[in-house]
């Protein structure tokens, strides 16, 4: 919670988490939203990627959900429209100083084994620390929700959740990526069940 560039990135990843969700489950239909927070975000901090991933991973899960034949996946129109405003948005990345050269920055970081050993924060969670415990609590509660849930989770927000649970396990400060996207899926699954009482 110190004050840092990455705390202004908590709200644009859960932004996009709103309107991308809103969006595929058609209570939300503006995507062009996604430009000028992918901007800002990637002036802001490199976990802008994380934009990038999120739209990604919903154009996929989509399409196979689309090309199995469920109905309440995106359409054909919806699928395209969103695959537009993603790639706008990819291109608003390149507004900012170094243009590309951002790409290569964030890469850099990532793959430097000097900042992954030097810096607490980038060592894998443990249960030797508070953080880690809410971290392993937090997980075995939301997939034992959804495994339990009345009713199925949509495959975007399970590729979602198993996406930033891979990113939490290989660093403590990915956790709290984890958390948010695993809030929406916890609530759907946890509705479910009330759901069932009273109907």
């Amino acid at each position: 919670w110190n004050v840092r560039p990455q705390a202004y990135a908590f709200p644009l990843f859960a932004a996009f988490l709103v309107i991308l969700t809103g969006y595929r489950m058609r209570w939300w239909r503006r995507l062009w939203p996604l430009v000028p927070l992918m901007a800002l975000w990637a002036n802001l901090h490199g976990s802008f990627v994380l934009g990038l991933g999120l739209i990604g991973v919903v154009l996929a899960a989509e399409g196979l959900r689309g090309a199995a034949g469920d109905a309440e996946a995106l359409s054909g129109a919806e699928w395209r429209r969103l695959a537009g405003w993603g790639a706008l948005a990819g291109l608003a990345v390149l507004a900012n100083p170094r243009g590309l050269a951002v790409l290569g920055y964030v890469t850099n970081l990532v793959g430097s084994k000097t900042v992954t050993a030097a810096v607490t924060e980038w060592g894998s969670p443990t249960v030797k620390d508070l953080a880690g415990r809410l971290f392993f609590l937090l997980a075995v509660a939301l997939f034992a929700a959804l495994i339990t849930a009345r009713r199925r989770p949509a495959p975007s927000d399970v590729a979602l959740v198993m996406l930033t649970f891979w990113l939490a396990l290989g660093a403590e400060r990915d956790i709290v990526w984890f958390a948010m996207a695993g809030l929406a899926p916890m609530a759907c699954a946890l509705a479910s069940h009330r759901e069932g009482l009273l109907g």
